[in-house]
This record gives C-alpha cells, sequence and structure tokens, in this order.
C-alpha cells in the first residue's frame, strides 16, 4: 500500500499529500473564480455606463426638441406682437402715400413720411 505522506528532504517533517493537493487546488479555483467575478464586473459597470450614457444621450435630445418648440413659439408670439403693433401704431391713413416734387434737382419726388 502506497503512502499517503511525503517527507520534506530539508526538514523532515512528513506532509500529508492530500492536504497539499487539496490546498494547491483551492488557490487555484479561487484565483479563477476571483478572475472571472472581476471579468464579469468589469462587463456590468461597462453595460450600466453605456446604459446610462444612451438614457442620457435621449435625455438631451429631447430636451434639445423641447427647447426647439419653445423657440419656435417663442417667435411665433414676437412675430404676432409686432404685426398687432403695426397695426395698431400704423393706420392705413398715415402710410407715406403723397410725392412731393423736388424742384432743387429737378427730380420726380419723394414720398411724405408721416
Amino acid at each position: 500500500m502506497e503512502s499517503d505522506h511525503i517527507k520534506c528532504p530539508q526538514c523532515g517533517t512528513e506532509i500529508e499529500v492530500g492536504e497539499v493537493l487539496a490546498a494547491q487546488v483551492t488557490v487555484a479555483v479561487e484565483t479563477r473564480v476571483r478572475h472571472e467575478a472581476e471579468a464579469k464586473l468589469k462587463q456590468a459597470v461597462a453595460a450600466a455606463q453605456s446604459k446610462e450614457r444612451d438614457a442620457t444621450r435621449l435625455q438631451m435630445k429631447d430636451m434639445e426638441l423641447q427647447l426647439s418648440e419653445k423657440d419656435k413659439a417663442v417667435q411665433a408670439a414676437e412675430a404676432k406682437e409686432l404685426a398687432l403693433l403695426v397695426s395698431t401704431k400704423l393706420p392705413e391713413a398715415t402710410k407715406p402715400t403723397d410725392t412731393v416734387a423736388d424742384s432743387v434737382c429737378g427730380t420726380g419726388g419723394f414720398l411724405l413720411a408721416a
């Protein structure tokens, strides 16, 4: 029957082979599991960051669209206000339509301003 022990050549201590192999396997498995977990964590973080960037881009596009719509509404309101001001400040009777001859240079004339 073979022995499950080996003797250390330097100190003479007997070491059980099963324990040594178990310790080596444990370290190897722990290392592999740790590396796999770190890789999965990095992938999850990258995926979350990408998803957050996409959500932020979508929010920014939505905000830009809202701003554009508000700008258009403001421009329309300003144009309407200007048209209203023009129609109330310049009635038809005061628009320049009469001309006066220019006697100095002999041209056809110029428009009279109200």
